[in-house]
């Protein structure tokens, strides 16, 4: 549906109580989000070489891209985990320790991706839980203890109930 009133957009009505109370309050940002000049999007870390380059570089923040800006085939989906596991611990040639490198915000496939090569009760599983299951697995606590994430880049979202999917 389209809103050709010009009006400007607004919370839903039924929520307003919520967002007037003291305590509802997201946390603060991320201190090594703080001062972002600078961001690299859409590397797909699939790309070895260019992902190198991007830890290398000056940025302060690196959009770590699993959906279209990584062409998400399942080889593209498991390398680019890998590099970033790499990545991590320390592993990939001439990059600095992860508490030092530009931030990563990991940015899952979209709701509408399918990982064809996971089943779970025989149905294959969404490819954004396929994604954040395998980071959060792998690199999720280290990114934590190193004050470096783990961060989400979460696009396309298409309603606050898809939002909600992400919140539990």
């Amino acid at each position: 549906s389209s809103d050709l009133t010009n009006s400007l957009p607004n919370f839903p009505s039924e929520k307003s109580l919520i967002y007037n109370e003291e305590n509802w309050r997201v946390l603060p940002i991320s201190r090594r989000l703080q001062n972002r000049q600078v961001d690299i999007g859409d590397t797909a870390p699939a790309n070895t070489e260019r992902f190198i380059k991007a830890l290398q570089s000056s940025a302060q923040g690196i959009q770590v891209d699993f959906d279209d800006g990584n062409c998400p085939t399942f080889y593209n989906q498991i390398k680019g985990i890998y590099n970033v596991w790499e990545a991590v611990n320390n592993k990939l040639p001439g990059i600095p320790p992860i508490s030092k490198a530009p931030v990563l915000m990991l940015r899952p496939r979209a709701w509408n991706m399918v990982e064809h090569n996971m089943m779970v009760n025989g149905r294959e599983i969404p490819g954004p839980i396929f994604d954040y299951g395998l980071l959060m697995y792998h690199v999720g606590k280290i990114l934590y203890e190193d004050d470096s994430g783990p961060l989400f880049y979460l696009s396309k979202m298409d309603s606050s109930s898809e939002a909600r999917l992400w919140d539990r």
